[in-house]
């Protein structure tokens, strides 16, 4: 029975139309101390809510950050204001279905740059974005 299962959904697979995925990945950087939006970022989460609006949006995925300058608690609490922050934001500016959307905060959020430089701070304070679509290709017959 297992094999005509699997028999059958390649079958499914191989007569559908080819489905790609593509994505989109943005970063919106924040002051030191500070969860609002600056404006140069808002046109940008404008258009990528409108986007996330159509019909082919399959996920949204947003992490909030923190630097490494304040103590655990208070980072765990400024990035997840920051990713309230966009999330809102976003969700004000296009009506996309909130069930497409994964949340998370991940505070410091390790060692991703080298924090020997003054700048690598500003890499830590920011909410990346990440939405997947899927584009179905029709094959010509």
């Amino acid at each position: 029975m297992k094999y005509i299962t699997l028999i059958f959904a390649i079958l499914l697979i191989a007569r559908s139309p080819a489905i790609s995925q593509t994505q989109i990945v943005r970063s919106v950087y924040f002051s030191n101390n500070s969860f609002s939006i600056p404006e140069k970022y808002k046109p940008m989460l404008k258009q990528l809510a409108l986007q996330c609006a159509s019909d082919s949006c399959t996920r949204i995925k947003i992490y909030g950050y923190a630097d490494t300058t304040g103590s655990e608690e208070y980072d765990d609490y400024l990035s997840k204001k920051r990713e309230e922050a966009v999330y809102d934001f976003m969700l004000s500016s296009g009506k996309f279905d909130t069930a497409l959307v994964y949340r998370d905060v991940l505070g410091k959020g390790g060692d991703l740059y080298d924090l020997h430089f003054p700048q690598a701070h500003l890499y830590h304070r920011c909410v990346d974005i990440k939405v997947e679509f899927y584009k179905v290709k029709h094959k010509l017959e």
